[in-house]
């Protein structure tokens, strides 16, 4: 049944509760702190105080949630202390007055002040309605949100090395979990809606700066008009976030060069480790640090002063930006995950991954494309928002206007800002990456506009700001964009206000939200899911590995997924056999590098007198690389696939010290038929008396067939999501995924030949609950972990 008045009232001011709190928390600790610096005072405005204020307490927020959240002392009680403790101190230290040098411009005529009001009320009510609605977007409810819900049920930090997103910083939903613990997802998702407008302000008030007001105007609007703007505001995810904190770094940077004083390059080190800390590429606003650091030499004629500026820039944002690179180091052994694993190895992320996901991330379905090709066409790809999941609208095709404007410095500031924040697509060509340049595109779209005169001038801008609304009304874009443009749906006023339930909005419109809502009510404790299609992780408790996220999600969904390929089974022995010697150890090695995507082995059986022996737990295995899967290698099970993860090269080794020496006249690699190329140009050494391994010439190298049942198959890889917790298993029965719906398909077929049993459906999405015991194979497995 629908809501109540009295229940709809009380979800709404939750939800307003909540973000509001947390906005409101931020402004009064940057007012504090803005305080503390004595020389900014009289230099700002009212409007760019509270701007920066709320830029700067947001940084220092994020950074002491990031404290709780590692001590693990995050609860309610938590957040309503910490606001009490920043409201005191703001009766103590933050009530200051601007007493600004100069009065804040009183604005442009009303023509002007049209111009912006008419559209922001008008975009106000569909911001207002879609940030209140319950949080339904891809990202936000699978990582986003979904991390900030698993903080908040564990009172801070956990290790989640089976999601790459884990891994990445998390500067912005520390003040998501702030709102969370207030007022659930919806008040999250005021806090992401309050930096937008506050890049809003930030334009106006850097505009009027400048003495630009039609500028700034022209910006305002252009920016949150924007279509690929809107549906990234109303929801939970960062990039409007590093929009806001690259433009304040960019205000700050504007002032620090008019007035000189060390106090500005505090603030600006604080913005740039907020940049960082709300995304890895947001480190490209340490730009703005290296062109203080050159103003301060220059002027001073000192390479120690622009080092001694730097580092002190360096030194504040490292106190924000640096703890995510600590919590990944503690995590999962790499500082920089998910990416340069190659410089960081470890058991959680792979080369190939990385590889395979950079060369998503550039390409973005080109459609074999050259790189060229793919630039040259990218302004109309990103206007038409089909490509690049995104449009950043047509008047942003009218960037080169900004030239008209080509004797004013501050154009070329902002132009060279734009270029710096828009690097980041370069890596990542999705629309929403280019967010954080847009601000500076429009102002200095405006400041080329504003070198016309009179009527002409107003006339202009007010055509193209017309045009720019009509085309950008979400309800409307299929007349100028891609069809299925990304976007807000709808007009979803009664899920806003609370009149319908939460859960009736999100079941008709998110994907497999029942899925989630049927997982939340198990123990999340006892739950962990092998999931091959993403279910909104925002809305449940329990663990979910989907394979593409994670090392250990893609070994069990390949091991899960091995019957289904007769390639992927092992099939195949190389057997190479010498004259008997007392041997330490054996060792298999590559030495030349290989087309194969990995090299892939499955067993290593040491022959003695033609005949396997028994694998010993006592033996020291390693490989090189993924060491932590090498006792795979000597467990007795062809099942357990050892895999390099990357390409076969030089330097790639795989060995076993058994102790005592040993008669030792042979070695075979069992290996899955598709894994024999990878087989070829292998060497073999021997540890015998000393430390060094010699090199064993082999009498004779041959292949040999390998029995293998699919029914072993599936038992061992049953037995093996057994050994990693695993408990349910999701797939996705649409014939739109292409990864996975052949494979689905034959094992919804007959879930019981793997130790499944079907528990729930929600559209095309199954959940199957693990059945079948490892105990069938616990003699050949051991009780080793995979």
């Amino acid at each position: 049944m629908e809501a109540t008045y009295l229940e709809a009232a009380d979800r709404l001011a939750s939800v307003l509760f909540g973000g509001g709190a947390t906005v409101l928390v931020a402004c009064l600790l940057g007012r504090t702190a803005l305080g503390r610096l004595r020389p900014l005072r009289g230099k700002l405005t009212e409007a760019e105080g509270w701007l920066l204020a709320f830029a700067a307490g947001s940084a220092l927020l994020s950074v002491v949630m990031f404290a709780l959240c590692a001590a693990r002392l995050f609860y309610d009680a938590s957040v309503w202390a910490l606001g009490v403790a920043v409201a005191l101190a703001w009766l103590r230290w933050g009530r200051w007055t601007w007493s600004p040098e100069t009065q804040e411009p009183t604005g442009e005529n009303r023509p002007w002040r049209l111009l912006l009001l008419l559209p922001a009320l008008a975009y106000g009510v569909l911001y207002a309605v879609h940030t209140l609605a319950p949080e339904t977007r891809s990202d936000a409810v699978g990582y986003h949100l979904g991390f900030v819900q698993r903080y908040y049920r564990h009172h801070g930090f956990l290790a989640v090395p089976t999601s790459m997103y884990a891994q990445l910083s998390q500067g912005a939903e520390m003040l998501y979990l702030f709102a969370y613990s207030l007022g659930r997802e919806s008040a999250a998702k005021i806090v992401h809606f309050s930096f937008l407008a506050g890049t809003v302000g930030g334009l106006l008030a850097l505009a009027r700066r400048h003495g630009a007001g039609r500028a700034g105007i022209f910006a305002a609007v252009a920016y949150f008009t924007c279509p690929v703007v809107i549906p990234d505001a109303t929801s939970t995810y960062n990039d409007c976030a590093l929009a806001f904190a690259t433009l304040a770094a960019f205000a700050t940077l504007d002032l620090w060069w008019r007035h000189r004083d060390a106090a500005w390059l505090g603030l600006l080190g604080l913005l740039i480790g907020f940049c960082f800390a709300i995304k890895f590429t947001g480190v490209v606003a340490a730009a703005a640090g290296l062109a203080a650091a050159t103003g301060i030499g220059l002027r001073a004629r000192s390479a120690a002063a622009a080092l001694r500026g730097l580092a002190l820039i360096g030194a504040v944002a490292a106190v924000v930006g640096l703890p995510w690179l600590a919590k990944n180091a503690v995590f999962v052994g790499n500082p920089l995950a998910p990416f340069f694993n190659h410089w960081f190895p470890n058991p959680h992320f792979s080369i190939e991954w990385e590889t395979a996901y950079r060369e998503a991330m550039l390409a973005y379905g080109s459609d074999g494309q050259g790189r060229w090709a793919q630039l040259l066409a990218a302004p109309l790809d990103l206007a038409r928002g089909e490509r690049y999941a995104g449009s950043i609208g047509w008047l942003f095709l009218l960037a080169p206007t900004a030239f008209l404007a080509w004797r004013r410095p501050l154009v070329w500031a902002l132009l060279g800002a734009a270029l710096i924040g828009g690097l980041p697509w370069f890596s990542n060509a999705g629309t929403r990456f280019l967010i954080p340049s847009l601000p500076f595109v429009a102002l200095a779209m405006g400041l080329g506009l504003e070198q016309f005169r009179g009527r002409i001038r107003f006339g202009c801008i007010a055509a193209l700001l017309a045009a720019q609304c009509v085309t950008s009304w979400p309800a409307a874009r299929g007349r100028w964009y891609y069809e299925h443009l990304w976007s807000v749906e709808g007009f979803p006023w009664r899920a806003a206000v609370g009149l319908e339930p939460p859960k009736w909005h999100l079941a008709r419109n998110l994907k497999f939200f029942l899925l989630a809502d049927h997982l939340d009510k198990m123990d999340p404790e006892r739950t962990r899911v092998l999931s091959f299609c993403n279910v909104p992780e925002a809305y449940f408790g329990a663990e979910m590995l989907v394979p593409y996220k994670g090392l250990e999600n893609q070994d069990l969904a390949d091991a899960l997924l091995a019957p289904l390929e007769p390639e992927r089974l092992p099939g195949s022995a190389l057997r190479a056999t010498w004259a008997g010697q007392p041997l330490r150890g054996i060792r298999v090695a590559q030495t030349r590098s290989h087309a194969s995507a990995a090299w892939l082995v499955s067993e290593i059986r040491v022959l003695q007198d033609g005949e396997p022996l028994p694998p010993s737990a006592a033996w020291t295995v390693s490989a090189r690389p993924l060491p932590w899967h090498a006792r795979r290698l000597f467990d007795g099970d062809v099942f357990s696939l050892w895999n390099s993860r990357e390409p076969p090269r030089p330097g790639m080794a795989l060995e076993a010290r058994f102790g005592d020496a040993m008669p030792v006249d042979g070695v075979e690699l069992v290996h899955p038929l598709g894994a024999i190329p990878a087989q070829g140009g292998l060497a073999f050494f021997g540890l015998r008396d000393g430390p060094d391994w010699r090199e064993l010439r082999p009498n004779a190298v041959s292949f040999q067939r390998e029995d293998a049942s699919r029914d072993g198959s599936r038992k061992a890889a049953t037995a093996m999501l057994r050994r990693h917790g695993i408990t349910h298993v999701v797939f996705d029965l649409d014939p739109a995924d292409q990864d996975y719906y052949a494979s689905a398909r034959i094992i919804a077929s007959d879930p019981k030949a793997w130790g499944l049993r079907r528990i729930f459906v929600d559209r095309t999405a199954v959940l199957y609950e693990l059945t079948t015991s490892c105990g069938i194979l616990q003699g050949a497995l051991g009780s080793h972990p995979c």
